[in-house]
């Protein structure tokens, strides 16, 4: 099938931005041939509600601003990601385009109805095994654009300035998915890579996402022997994580969100992750098969305290991804 008129929806917060991307990867892929019609949907506050309450109050008391879909005749596919741009979307077929299916990314939680088509990742939770399942081993993810990397770059190049040399980005998840970074953690963890990072002759560039306790991020301080920038996020400040990953040279990786890995995996840059005991089986999974991928390494206490070179394999076949679709269709 060829020739597709797709739609691609996408959200306006700043947490957006990967969901934004799953969806600009696949919709393009789709659109090959055919036509590709972009929509930025912006929401109100109560878009911020948890998801429970959002599902019974109806979809247009959420909407702020949509951009006109008067220029679209009809489409074939929307595509979106997040269960919230799901709700959004179901909407605008129920009053637009009735003959149209969604292609919908991850929250296999909140599956659409049947005949449209899901994609999500082999090491979910919670099993759909619909027939218009497309599994993946890891989420939807491409090398974020060098426009992107050179906007954070400059808007943080001060930070860049107070350090000297190659850099290794330390990615830290705060405490999501009732994962706990441990003081114990911590302390291992931080005089590990300060050796590395001695060893190797390059600064740290650490960058915690999420939340972490103030004994843990102490223990972290404590515990780093070597030249480096910590980076916690506050209240309404921004995180300088793209410009981390568009500075440094290797990543190490610490956490538990598959989302998080399989971006920087995209990014095609050695890159090594730390487990503990702490870390969720669904994690374990993914991690597990990105490593017979070829797309990781773990780095581990009695590891070799040097990063080695290698090219990260990607996670994800996208043109085998659209193949099924369009088969689906």
């Amino acid at each position: 099938m060829s020739g597709l008129r797709v739609l691609a929806l996408f959200g306006q917060m700043k947490h957006c931005r990967s969901d934004n991307e799953q969806t600009r990867i696949i919709a393009t892929e789709l659109a090959n041939g055919g036509t590709l019609y972009k929509k930025e949907i912006f929401f109100n506050i109560f878009i911020r509600l948890p998801y429970f309450i959002l599902s019974i109050i109806p979809v247009w008391l959420l909407i702020k601003h949509v951009d006109d879909f008067k220029d679209i005749e009809d489409c074939d596919v929307i595509v979106v990601s997040g269960k919230k741009m799901i709700k959004f979307a179901k909407h605008i077929r129920h009053y637009m385009f009735p003959n149209t299916k969604i292609v919908q990314i991850g929250n296999p939680v909140c599956a659409i109805r049947k005949n449209d088509i899901l994609i999500r990742q082999e090491t979910s939770r919670f099993i759909y095994t619909g027939k218009n399942t497309i599994k993946v081993n890891g989420l939807l993810c491409d090398k974020i654009d060098d426009t992107i990397y050179q906007e954070n770059s400059e808007k943080f190049s001060k930070i860049k300035e107070t350090l000297s040399g190659d850099f290794i980005g330390v990615f830290i998840g705060g405490d999501r998915y009732r994962y706990k970074f441990t003081v114990y953690n911590a302390t291992a963890f931080a005089k590990l890579i300060s050796k590395i990072a001695h060893n190797m002759q390059m600064s740290l560039l650490i960058a915690i996402d999420g939340k972490l306790n103030k004994e843990t991020i102490n223990a972290l301080k404590q515990n780093l022997d070597c030249s480096y920038y910590f980076f916690e996020k506050q209240k309404n400040t921004e995180s300088p994580k793209i410009a981390f990953m568009n500075w440094s040279k290797y990543y190490i990786l610490h956490g538990n969100i598959i989302n998080d890995q399989s971006e920087y995996i995209a990014q095609g840059k050695p890159t090594y992750v730390y487990l503990t005991k702490e870390n969720r089986k669904r994690y374990l999974h993914f991690i597990e098969v990105a490593v017979k991928n070829g797309s990781i390494r773990i780095l581990s206490d009695d590891s070799e305290e040097v990063l080695k070179d290698f090219v990260p394999t990607k996670m994800n076949d996208i043109k085998n991804i659209s193949e099924q679709i369009k088969s689906m269709l």
